[in-house]
């Protein structure tokens, strides 16, 4: 998850674009200079990013189940 949260997600508009007068087609992904860790020459690997977005989903719904069963003790032990 580590990996997940620290890559920042940037929007940006892309240079053919912008050469093209075209300013209502924001783009939001990845930077290549801002992710080694996805990086693949100088262009994103978005399989890599996907699977370690899903991993870190399925960290987060694991954290939020446990959590959940926590609460639902704590409120049977309160009443």
């Amino acid at each position: 998850m580590d990996i997940v949260k620290d890559h920042p997600v940037f929007t940006y508009f892309l240079k053919s674009d912008l050469n093209e007068g075209i300013y209502d087609n924001k783009q939001i992904g990845f930077i290549a200079e801002a992710a080694p860790m996805l990086r693949k020459g100088d262009t994103i690997n978005m399989y890599k990013g996907l699977s370690m977005n899903r991993k870190a989903t399925q960290e987060l719904i694991t954290r939020l189940e446990e959590a959940e069963h926590k609460i639902a003790d704590l409120e049977m032990a309160v009443n």
